[in-house]
Order: C-alpha cells, then structure tokens, then sequence
C-alpha cells in the first residue's frame, strides 16, 4: 500500500551477481569482464562512469549500457575513456547491474543485484551518478 492505493504484481528477486574485473585499468585497452548469476534477469545494465582532474578542474564522464538478459560479458570500449590517458587524477568505475523490474501506474518496482570495481584515485569528488541515482529521482519501491 502506497499512499493509501493498493498496488499488486510478480517481481522475481534477483540472487547474488558476481562479476570477474581485470586486477588493472588501462586507457589503451578495452575493459572486458564477465559474471555469473544463477537466474536470467529482464535486462543487465553496465555503468562505465570517469572521474578526473585535468589542469585542477573536475570533470566526469559517464555511460551506460544496456544488455539482454542472457548475456554474461562485456567489454567497455576504450574510446570511452583513452583521450583522458593525460589527466592529473583520475578514478573509473565499472559495473554491472543485474534488474527485473515491474511497473504499476507511474511507480517502477524493481530487484538488483550487482557488482562493481574502482580503479585509480578511489573517489575524487562526493558526488553519485549512478543508474540508481537516476531512478531515484522518480516515485519508486526498491525491493532486494
């Protein structure tokens, strides 16, 4: 119940998502990566997000994309992020976001499971662009 409507549906909550990043980021190279979950979501969502300083300024990149259900690899091109191999400081987020979702009205109801790494200068600013940040901003349920 939800300001006093009453909201019914099936969701099927998503297992644990365990994702195998290489040990090492590299500018030059393409980031692949794979994973396993034991169950076949509606959509997989790969977050590729650059953080840096360039001259002291702050910048950020930020990508996404979205996969089929049965897919369990990836590789996040390097045409992304290579024109930054010069920055002062940088961090690169990777990861991969496993969701089965169900709409009710103008409410998303949603399960996830993911996995993440961090490369580079951990975090450089106290800021958060991620796929759940953008979801946040609208009237939503989280269930896991």
């Amino acid at each position: 119940m939800f300001n006093g409507n009453n909201y019914d549906g099936e969701l099927e909550l998503l297992p644990e998502l365990v994702a195998d990043f290489p040990d090492e980021f590299d500018f030059n190279e393409d980031l692949e990566f794979n994973w396993n979950i034991d169950a076949i979501p509606q959509l997989f969502l790969v977050v590729g997000n650059l953080e840096y300083y360039w001259g002291g300024d702050y910048y950020e990149e930020y990508e996404r994309w979205q996969l089929s259900g049965i897919t369990n690899n990836f590789a996040i091109p390097q045409s992304f992020y290579s024109a930054y191999e010069e920055c002062d400081e940088y961090r690169f987020y990777a990861g991969i976001n496993a969701i089965n979702f169900n709409t009710q009205n103008r409410f998303l109801i949603y399960s996830l499971s993911d996995d993440n790494k961090d490369y580079g200068d951990y975090y450089l600013n106290n800021q958060s662009s991620g796929f759940m940040d953008q979801l946040h901003k609208k009237d939503i349920f989280k269930i896991n």
